[in-house]
Parts: C-alpha cells; structure tokens; sequence
C-alpha cells in the first residue's frame, strides 16, 4: 500500500510538472520579452524613445517627424521596414528630427521607429517600439503639359496630362506661369475641366497603375502672352496636410503633392 501510494504521488508531481511547461510553451512570445513601449526595464539604460505622431508633416516627397529626447542618450537611430519586411537602419543623429528623402520609400509608405545607441554608435543602449508608426507621403506623378492654344488676346487653353487620383483623393491641380526663363513662378487662376482620358496606363510613384486623364485649363487676360513674349507654363499637384512652418513649428496647410517641370511647355504669339 505504501509503494502504491508512493507511485500514486511520483505520477501526479510528473503530471503537475508537465502541465507547467506545457502552459510556459504557450505563452506568446511577447510575454517572455521586454514590452516594446515599456520604459527602462530589462537592464537597458534609456527608456524608449517614441515618435510623436502629431509631429509628422510633409515637406514635397520627403516625410519628417520627431520623437521625445530621452534622458541618459545622446545619440539615436532611426529604423524603417515596409508591410511585413525586417528593420533597416536608416542612420543615426544626435537630434530628435528625422527627414526621409526617399521617394520610393515614403511614396510606398512604411513603418519607423527610434532606438538609442552609444555614442560611439556601437551599442544599443534602449529598446523600441517594435510595431513601429506607420507613415507614407502622398505624392502623384508630375502633369505634363501637352499644348497650348491661345484662342484670341485675352483667351488660351492649357492642356495637360496627370492622374485621376489627384482629385478623388482631395488634391487640386494648379497651374504657374512665368514670363522667360528668367522669371519667377507665379500661381494663376484656372477654369479646369475633364477632357479626355488617354488609353496608356501609367504607374505611379507609389506603384498603383491609373489611366492618366487629359484635363483643359482655360486662362485669360494677364495669363495670355503678348505678343512676342515667351511664357512658360506648369503644373502641380497642391494637397492638404501638416507641413512644417517658418517657426519650426508643425501645422495644417497647403503641402505640394508633386514635383514640376522647370521648362514643361511655352509658346511665343509672334507679332501680326
């Protein structure tokens, strides 16, 4: 009786212990690891530096932000992955601002995070935020002016070619005019219509293919040239969004959405 409840105890104390490393396999791996969003924990020195997302803002192409300086650090590195890929370092600053200038990177849109290193650049010395902050630009392939056709003295048509998207996603499309190379680059008023949508597809910077659509500007007065004069016209694409202000400071306003073409197309109305 007494080797039987022996057994009966060494076969419960097995039972026990195996259910306890069975329930420990099933912990997430996340529980057995640092917490990405805690503070100084786990022997690390600094805690997380994390991106403000209020602080994201656009400038053209390019995508900057900033993260809270943490105490103890002096230098920082700024990873990115995109949609299920591995962290990249991207480099390191010893501010808490970073521009991305990449447009393929920032057109496609991706995750970020900020870890800190050592002064020698050799040693973490801070964990992450493991998920990241996701950020893309809005960005939209250059309009190419295809003609123009001056109507009578007062009157002329623009006609160019950009993605249909820039209007179903909000943006506008406007229009600049300068008088010789020399000149500077002034916004003019436009009446803007649907003309026809052209049969090529294109893809854009962000790699979603669309039908480029042929829009006709129409502009008069001042915005008609002269006789004997050179005008140079372009197009560009204007979004809303949070863009970075003279103070440094970031707000709500009018960002460009699109590059231009310096030289995209002119005429001269030569003298009767």
């Amino acid at each position: 009786m007494k080797r039987k409840s022996i057994t009966k105890a060494l076969i419960s104390l097995m039972l026990l212990v195996s259910v306890a490393f069975s329930s420990l396999a099933a912990l997430p791996a996340s529980a057995a690891t640092v917490s990405s969003d805690s503070s100084v924990s786990a022997g690390w020195k600094c805690s997380v530096p994390k991106i403000d997302a209020s602080s994201i803002h656009q400038r053209g192409q390019s995508i900057g932000f900033r993260w809270n300086k943490v105490s103890d650090a002096t230098r920082y590195r700024v990873f990115y992955k995109d949609n299920g890929g591995t962290w990249r370092k991207l480099g390191d600053t010893i501010g808490n601002l970073w521009y991305d200038r990449e447009l393929k990177r920032t057109c496609m849109g991706g995750y970020y995070t900020v870890r800190c290193v050592s002064d020698d650049g050799k040693t973490f010395i801070s964990d992450y935020q493991h998920s990241g902050t996701w950020i893309k630009a809005t960005y939209y392939s250059t309009p190419c002016i295809e003609h123009v056709q001056k109507i009578n003295w007062n009157k002329a048509y623009i006609f160019f070619e950009g993605n249909p998207n820039v209007i179903r996603d909000g943006n506008l499309f406007q229009l600049y005019m300068k008088k010789g190379k020399s000149g500077k680059w002034t916004r003019i008023k436009s009446r803007l219509e649907m003309w026809e949508e052209t049969p090529e597809m294109r893809t854009d910077y962000d790699g979603a293919d669309y039908y480029p659509m042929c829009y006709r500007a129409e502009i008069t007065n001042d915005s008609v040239p002269y006789p004997g004069e050179t005008y140079y016209y372009t197009v560009r694409c204007v979004g809303f969004g949070n863009k970075l202000l003279d103070n440094g400071s970031v707000g709500f306003g009018e960002i460009f959405t699109s590059m231009y073409n310096d030289n995209n197309a002119y005429y001269i109305h030569h003298p009767k």
